[in-house]
């Protein structure tokens, strides 16, 4: 994705690039290389690689770098195209996003995009995978990229300049051994990070956006200059360090995955691979002929584009035909025609013509930004006018516990507010689970204030109530000890300390029931996945089903070893609803499903059930019992929609269940 000096042309760099750019679109497109997100990681030390052996060679020549000419070359090659695919993700967005949903975030993530800040924007947004419908979410690595290049072109040349004095071969040892320091530094923040370590606000996101978390993957790159690349020694163990550099590729490709802390530690495994790779390819006539292969050198040459081109496609193609991973393939393939015309008609032409430079490089800059922050603002606007399309009105899932989870910092949970007590209370009943638990508030709460009991309602929306947390979202495991800790007495604590032992003994009493709802479906997905008692990921189907089944076992056991009943709520059968309208969209799209197609729901209760049967006091409750009729679940009910989503009920069908919730409780409670 970076500029290169003609006269050192590599094509074996190109071909990396091409690797790299190959790997990131197979994945992006979902079809297969749960790890082939590691080639944003190779682009940064090829991209440190190249840009440093360009800052070097100008010290050499003339003991100083031109920023001038640097950054007008940064421009040429960057900013063009950039400013062409954005405006082109706007204009296609106006049609196919929703102005009710996700527009705006689009408009406002295109100008953090063309300020290169878009890793800043989507860190203060919220997960990495709940961006997955932002045109623009790729866009976080060209950020940190052209973050790192405001400070690497003058780092090299003080340190050059402190260096002056030394011998040729001293200078670039010391300079080496700053590199080393500060990507040590920079790897060990990281790795803390990615582990959870606090040292930042939400800190795995941090990790993984943050550039200073990043610097290490271009100090690589930026260390292979001042290394000797070239000795005889180098040219004999070549071929074998290519073999073990490309099997690091693959393995990464194909085993790491994004629910894995990262960069952490084990993204050295990519980096040092690629930095081989660099090596080998100096070295061996046969790493260059692999790496040199045309097809894998043309994908090198329109790398940069087709990064930029391919996401915003596949993104699109999965808004019109969700989770079809052919056509978000195919997509990203048709994404190679706007990036082959735009290489050669824009990029190039640009990029090789020299006299842009100085007032003439800040205009080009000038325009390239202005145009599109300016179209990302009138596209704001329209989206915001609703493009004359009706808005969908779905009742809302929930209403009295609307709010019963945890803020953002995860510090409270406002008890008073989400208490529903009654006059000459029994006892209190909890629910406690994610956003089914949620969802399911409103005609709990109903049928235990009828039963004469209060009713606590703790739902804290993807963290459901099991013994451990589902990978991807480690900030659940405080918020599960805390519900252990409020059921085993602690119901007075209002606000609590993020310290694991905030409540030692029991101050309260136990509550009378315990209601769990959770998502079970939602917790199969790859980046959701419930690790097995051994720590490791479930890979298979029923692997998966198995590790959810026993979490969720283990936490009723725990509860009903204090005495405390247990009903488990299964999530509600899903439903055909999609709320999303556009311009290519513009009608709610709303229908029944049959029950006996949902298999993995089905599967999943069946093997819970299996776990639960003989448990004393646990009762379970299957909403498909109410909702549907033989083997249809329909949305609707009297003429009335009782669904939110596709797998939520609203409010109306959250009271449909009172009834049912009432009798399950009556005979938990005796």
């Amino acid at each position: 994705m970076t500029l290169i000096d003609e006269s050192q042309f590599r094509n074996d760099i190109q071909g990396l690039r091409g690797i790299a750019v190959l790997l990131v679109v197979i994945y992006h497109s979902g079809i297969g290389l749960p790890g082939g997100f590691i080639g944003v990681d190779m682009f940064f030390v090829i991209s440190g690689f190249v840009i440093t052996q360009l800052l070097i060679r100008e010290l050499d020549q003339s003991g100083a770098i031109s920023f001038r000419n640097f950054y007008a070359r940064r421009a040429r090659r960057l900013l063009p195209a950039l400013g062409l695919v954005t405006v082109a993700t706007l204009g296609l967005s106006v049609f196919v996003i929703s102005p009710f949903a996700g527009q705006q975030e689009v408009a406002q993530t295109a100008q953090a995009t063309t300020l290169f800040l878009a890793n800043a924007y989507l860190f203060l947004q919220d997960t990495y995978f709940s961006l997955k419908a932002n045109p623009f979410r790729h866009m976080w690595s060209l950020a940190v990229e052209e973050q790192v290049y405001l400070i690497l072109p003058l780092a090299l040349y003080i340190g050059w300049k402190l260096t002056s004095r030394l011998s040729k071969r001293l200078q670039r040892a010391t300079l080496a051994i700053g590199v080393v320091t500060i990507s040590s530094a920079s790897f060990v923040f990281g790795a803390l990070l990615s582990f959870g370590n606090r040292i930042t606000p939400f800190p795995e996101r941090f990790a993984f956006f943050g550039t200073p978390s990043r610097v290490w993957e271009f100090g690589i790159g930026v260390l292979l200059v001042f290394v000797p690349r070239r000795n005889k020694f180098l040219i004999k163990v070549s071929p074998g360090l290519f073999a073990v550099a490309i099997l690091a590729i693959i393995w990464s490709a194909f085993k790491l995955e994004i629910s894995v802390p990262f960069p952490g530690v084990v993204a050295l495994v990519p980096v040092l691979g690629t930095g081989i790779l660099i090596i080998a390819g100096d070295n061996s006539r046969f790493a260059q002929r692999i790496l040199g292969w045309y097809p894998l050198v043309a994908l090198g040459n329109v790398s940069y584009g087709w990064y930029l081109w391919h996401w915003p496609l596949i993104v699109f193609s999965l808004t019109l035909w969700p989770e079809n991973t052919t056509y978000a393939l195919l997509a990203g393939v048709l994404a190679l025609i706007p990036t082959a015309l735009s290489y050669r008609l824009i990029e190039q032409p640009i990029r090789k013509n020299s006299r842009i430079i100085g007032i003439r490089a800040i205009g080009l800059a000038a325009i390239c930004m202005i145009v599109p922050i300016s179209f990302s603002i009138a596209t704001d606007a329209l989206a915001r006018t609703g493009l004359g399309l009706e808005k969908p009105d779905v009742a809302p899932m929930a209403g009295a516990a609307e709010n019963c989870g945890f803020t953002a910092d995860q510090d409270t949970w406002p008890q008073t507010a989400c208490t529903f007590t009654v006059a000459n209370s029994q006892g209190k009943i909890f629910l406690f689970g994610d956003s089914q638990a949620r969802a399911f508030a409103d005609g709990v709460i109903d049928a235990g204030n009828a039963l004469g009991y209060d009713v606590a309602v703790l739902a804290t929306a993807g963290c459901p109530m099991l013994s451990r947390a589902p990978l991807g979202v480690s900030w659940c495991e405080d918020i599960q000890h805390r519900l252990s800790e409020l059921i085993r007495g602690c119901v007075y604590q209002e606000v609590w300390s993020k310290a694991a032992d905030w409540c030692e003994g029991d101050i309260g009493e136990y509550p009378k029931l315990v209601i769990i709802a959770n998502s079970q479906t939602r917790y199969m997905q790859d980046e959701l996945r419930v690790p097995l008692d051994t720590g490791r990921l479930p890979t298979y189907l029923d692997q998966r089903i198995s590790s959810y089944s026993t979490a969720l076992s283990a936490m009723i056991d725990e509860t009903t070893e204090l005495g405390v009943p247990v009903l488990n709520v299964y999530e509600p059968p899903s439903v055909t609803i999609d709320p999303y309208v556009s311009l290519i969209k513009p009608k709610i799209e709303i229908g029944s499903r049959k029950l006996s197609s949902q298999a993995t729901r089905n599967n999943m209760i069946e093997v819970v059930e299996s776990k639960i049967v003989d448990k004393y006091s646990v009762l379970s409750f299957d909403p498909s019992s109410i909702i549907c009729v033989a083997d249809s679940c329909s949305p609707f009910k009297d003429g009335k929609i009782i669904y939110y989503d596709s797998t939520h009920l609203n409010i109306l069908g959250s009271k449909l269940l009172s009834e049912a919730f009432s009798e399950k409780m009556q005979a938990l409670l005796g």
